[in-house]
């Protein structure tokens, strides 16, 4: 060899074991358990989501040791994500504009029209239903909200709100009493809502409108975390979640749909 040859030979031996125990380091990290997980979740399914979340802990399927949950809106979700106040959040804001976000997809829901029960209103013209009943909806602090205000914004529909709402619970409450009508998400409705013959549901007028949640985290931080977590969200939601909002529309099979990302190998755990 010549000593430019030998040189490189030296060097290269030294770079071919590091990468060696580098990986080997990291196959032990991936398998060891995450001291501590910080996860916020939007409140509408935190009454399904928390304890599947903890049944999959305490059997291991969860590699994490311990897990803090906070409730809130999608805008405290993202901020506090990024802030890295919480190290995941299940939220319906996905953070495209971010290139730095891992994610995993949930569901998609188309929201709905809610009424109290037996007004006899036309759904189909929200201008008429407007001047019919007042309107209620959430406020533009939460996700929400802006998805609605911005879809009329489009539609250059001005229904000004009469009341305004950051609870789901507060929101379905007052329109089941007779406040009004209310623009809503399946499952928003799904625990919200504690006696379903108090209210009617309608389909939304074309165009439509949507919104996904995701389970999203910093790219790269907690990989095998996020798909364990993303992957027992996916089985309450197909177990628990849609079978709930089965009961109470029947008639609008569309509105709620789990997201296909997972793969056909994933298995699914039993936390249910």
């Amino acid at each position: 060899m010549t000593a430019a040859g030998i040189t490189l030979h030296q060097r290269a031996a030294r770079l071919v074991l590091d990468a060696k125990e580098t990986w080997m380091c990291t196959r032990e990290a991936s398998q060891t358990l995450l001291p501590q997980l910080r996860l916020a979740l939007l409140s509408t399914l935190a009454v399904p989501l928390v304890p599947a979340l903890l049944k999959a802990m305490e059997r291991q399927q969860i590699s994490v040791k311990t897990m803090s949950f906070v409730r809130g809106t999608s805008r405290n979700h993202t901020h506090d994500l990024i802030s890295r106040e919480v190290d995941a959040a299940i939220t319906s804001d996905g953070l495209y504009e971010h290139d730095s976000i891992e994610r995993h997809e949930l569901v998609q829901e188309s929201f709905v029209l809610v009424l109290p029960r037996g007004t006899n209103l036309p759904c189909r013209d929200l201008r008429t239903l407007a001047t019919k009943m007042p309107f209620l909806r959430y406020t533009s602090r939460t996700r929400s909200g802006q998805l609605i205000e911005r879809h009329f914004r489009r539609l250059r529909l001005e229904i000004m709100p009469k009341y305004l709402f950051e609870s789901p619970d507060d929101l379905v409450s007052a329109v089941a009493a007779g406040h009004g009508w209310s623009v809503v998400t399946p499952t928003q409705l799904a625990y919200s809502l504690s006696d379903p013959s108090t209210i009617e549901i309608w389909p939304f007028p074309k165009p439509g409108l949507s919104r996904t949640i995701t389970l999203i985290a910093r790219r790269g931080e907690i990989p095998n975390v996020a798909a364990q977590i993303a992957n027992v969200c996916r089985q309450v939601l197909l177990k628990q979640v849609q079978p709930r909002i089965g009961a109470f529309m029947n008639d609008l099979p569309t509105a709620f749909c789990l997201a296909e990302e997972a793969s056909q190998d994933e298995q699914l755990v039993d936390v249910i």
